[in-house]
């Protein structure tokens, strides 16, 4: 979802230019809609059939044989979670650059990802024994962290601006 991402910071900054406009906060919303739009309907078809997406991988006999269907099942509800997360955070933080907040995105990241995902992961996988769905749980509340400061961020800005365009008004 990167490209999405990136091709709302261009599509943005060639609709403001120097300036930030109600157009800019409006083509930032309609990104964020439809990412999460094509993110929730991929995600859903994933969930439905995972023994079509484990058959891509691994031999399906195998799968349903050796018990580990269920297993799978819940790694692959918590992987489609975190991309889901993953994909609002990096369409939020490609608005927030569209507008001109190029830092506000970066720090967080690196915040969120490097320090609570993996050292949640680490303790989650080492000390309680959770496996895969610890490993993939750690980066899951690290990206659903991270896109809940960004969406906070953005609306604080949008709030922002809405106000002071109010006030050029009158």
């Amino acid at each position: 979802m990167s490209s999405i991402g990136k091709t709302t910071t261009i599509s943005i900054k060639n609709s403001i230019g120097k300036e930030i406009t109600r157009g800019a906060y409006n083509k930032g919303m309609i990104s964020l809609m439809q990412n999460q739009g094509i993110i929730t309907l991929i995600g859903l078809g994933v969930i439905s059939f995972p023994e079509i997406v484990a058959s891509f991988y691994v031999n399906k006999d195998t799968l349903l044989n050796e018990g580990m269907m269920s297993n799978y099942r819940s790694a692959l509800i918590l992987q489609v979670m975190n991309q889901f997360f993953l994909g609002l955070a990096n369409t939020t933080a490609a608005s927030l650059r569209g507008i001109g907040q190029l830092t506000t995105s970066t720090l967080p990241e690196v915040a969120f990802n490097w320090i609570i995902g993996l050292s949640l992961s680490y303790i989650l996988v080492n000390y309680y024994d959770y496996g895969v769905q610890g490993a993939i749980t750690g980066p899951l509340v690290a990206n659903f962290l991270l896109s809940l400061f960004l969406q906070i961020h953005w609306w604080s800005s949008y709030l922002a601006f809405e106000e002071i365009d109010s006030k050029k008004d009158i």
